[in-house]
Order: structure tokens, then sequence, then C-alpha cells
């Protein structure tokens, strides 16, 4: 953990600090960088929301097991109600020039292997791109997520403006 890294103890603090938690339809695990790289942490704060009735999403770039050096799938289990795993593209050179992945090709195989991983244990997984890559490349990725018999998320891309 870098110095100035929250504890899982420091979140539920915080958590705690919101009031009334039956207000939030659910916790996502998702934001300013990969939530799997604090997979311990990340779980302890699950089975705290599960105690309390808070359904639980990771939104992640499916790079957990690369990330980690392990199979951090069955860590998932019983943890997380949702797994959203950013596909973005519908092959390397594309999910690269968009993901910059610094894993490179094998960041674009590891995340298809773990939707697949996380399918077979079981777990609630789906696809998520945004539909600002174009109508070819929504249709290529529908293509792979039924390919691999994965749910596919289509978000609106939302400006700031």
């Amino acid at each position: 953990m870098q110095k100035g890294d929250p504890t899982a103890e420091k979140v539920i603090a915080a958590i705690n600090g919101l009031g009334d938690l039956k207000r939030f339809k659910e916790a996502v695990f998702c934001g300013f960088g990969e939530p799997t790289y604090k997979v311990a942490e990340m779980l302890a704060i699950c089975d705290y929301l599960h105690e309390k009735g808070i359904p639980t999403r990771l939104n992640t770039n499916g790079q957990g097991n690369l990330i980690n050096k392990r199979d951090i799938v069955p860590e998932l289990a019983g943890k997380l109600d949702l797994i959203n795993i950013s596909l973005n593209a519908s092959c390397y050179e594309k999910y690269q020039k968009i993901c910059r992945s610094q894993f490179r090709e094998a960041g674009f195989d590891s995340m298809l292997e773990f939707a697949k991983l996380c399918k077979k244990k079981g777990l609630n997984v789906r696809f998520s791109i945004v539909d600002c890559i174009g109508a070819e490349e929504v249709e290529a990725c529908k293509r792979l997520a039924a390919s691999l018999n994965i749910p596919l998320y289509i978000r609106d891309y939302i400006t700031d403006s």
C-alpha cells in the first residue's frame, strides 16, 4: 500500500459517516485507478457493505489477475454482486489505442480470460462499452461478447457540458 492510500478501516469509517446506507442502491468500486490493485481492501469493504445489506459492484479493466500475479476470481465469489468489465473495443489494436494498457497485448487477452473465469465461477459478469466508439465497433463488440456468452451493456456517452 502506498503512503496515503486509505485502509479498509478508514473507508468503512467514511462509509459510516454517510448516514442511512439503505438510501443507496449499491456501492460501486470504480473511479480514479483500478480497484483490483487493492483487492484485499476492496473485499473487506464488500463484507462490511453486505452486512449492511448493500449490493456491491466492481467496475474493472479486467486485468486484476495480471496486476496481482495470481487468479483473483475465486476471491471475488460471494463478495461482489456484479462485475462490470470495460471491454472498450473488439480487438487488441483498438483496445490498446483507447486504454494504453501497461500489459500491452496481454492486457486485452487477460481481460477476456478474466471475464471467462468469472462466468465459469458463476459470478454475475458483464462487459460494457460506451456508444461513442461507432456503430461498426459496437456491433463487433456485441459479436465478441456473444461469442463468450457474456452480456454487453452499452452506455451512453455523457459529456461534461
